[in-house]
């Protein structure tokens, strides 16, 4: 009895372990804690987290979706009640991934570069916990968009003026930004409650009022390259790689890397002489896709490949990234 309760109580503490990552949690309120309740809550945070992982709201407007709203609770690993009214679920990524997978849904991976978000505050610098911000933050959540914010110390302030910022200067903005290095620049000029805002992704911009649907409009910009299948361009396909590889630990990080990666479904070892790795991999999108995503992760490197290149003969050259 005593190894059966142990087993139990490891079985509970991993599933809840696995489900506790932050991507995959939702809050939403809740009247009471009756299981009709709990289970109305658990549509609400299983169309939201679709939202959140596939970048559309497809799954939410899709009839053939209806049953799996109903038995939203299914595809929790836990959930539980906060103090402030609200109900946390934390989702399964398996069982989300499968989902996406048999409703033949869109897929933006849950690795996902911060955005620096730069703001003013009815003329002043905020900082990062402002109240004004609050919003936006939440909103990020939903969407999953992580955030960051500058220093706002000398150097960013020598770099950019407030009346650059007002004007929404993109030269003076991505300039400031560069000792952050990151790709994606969303700037916020609030007055009075009304909000303005632009960001710039590799140099595509775009502009817009109330800095909520400002969010909105990034998510769903991002999704539109990012995400795979579904109603986007990827297909699914297969391709042989081959990684520069001189020791055991690399052999490890590179076929663990490759096994976690959200785009690949399927990982298998061919060969390993020493010098590389040689791998078949089944992946959920084209290969054009697939070196969009590990440009995010900057831990494998796509070199110089002869065109056709990609066969069991003659497979794609990566390197390999160490931290």
């Amino acid at each position: 009895m005593r190894h059966i309760i142990w087993a139990v109580f490891l079985l509970l503490v991993s599933l809840r372990l696995h489900g506790a990552e932050p991507f995959y949690q939702v809050n939403t309120q809740v009247s009471s804690q009756a299981p009709e309740v709990r289970a109305q809550a658990a549509s609400k945070a299983l169309k939201e987290m679709l939202w959140r992982l596939t970048g559309s709201k497809q799954a939410e407007q899709s009839s053939a979706m209806a049953s799996v709203f109903s038995r939203a609770e299914t595809y929790a690993d836990s959930f539980s009640y906060t103090g402030s009214g609200e109900i946390r679920f934390s989702f399964s990524p398996q069982g989300l991934n499968q989902l996406i997978k048999d409703y033949g849904l869109p897929y933006w991976p849950a690795n996902r570069p911060k955005v620096l978000v730069w703001s003013l505050t009815n003329g002043q610098w905020p900082s990062p916990n402002d109240a004004s911000l609050a919003e936006l933050k939440a909103q990020a959540q939903v969407r999953g968009i992580p955030l960051a914010f500058p220093k706002y110390d000398s150097e960013d302030r020598t770099a950019l003026s407030a009346e650059q910022f007002k004007a929404m200067d993109n030269e003076a903005l991505l300039n400031a930004s560069f000792r952050y290095s990151l790709d994606t620049v969303m700037a916020i000029v609030i007055t009075d409650g009304a909000s303005r805002w632009m960001f710039d992704h590799r140099g595509d911009k775009r502009t817009g009022d109330n800095a909520v649907q400002g969010i909105n409009a990034l998510a769903d910009f991002l999704a539109s390259r990012y995400a795979v299948g579904g109603g986007s361009s990827g297909t699914a396909s297969s391709a042989y790689i081959a990684v520069n590889a001189t020791d055991f630990a690399q052999y490890k990080q590179i076929g663990d890397y490759l096994k976690k990666h959200s785009l690949v479904t399927a990982c298998r070892l061919l060969q390993s002489n020493g010098k590389e790795l040689v791998f078949e991999l089944s992946l959920r999108a084209n290969i054009a896709q697939f070196n969009t995503s590990l440009s995010l992760d900057q831990r494998l490197e796509p070199s110089a490949n002869p065109e056709g290149a990609g066969s069991a003969n003659a497979p794609l050259n990566y390197r390999w990234i160490a931290n």
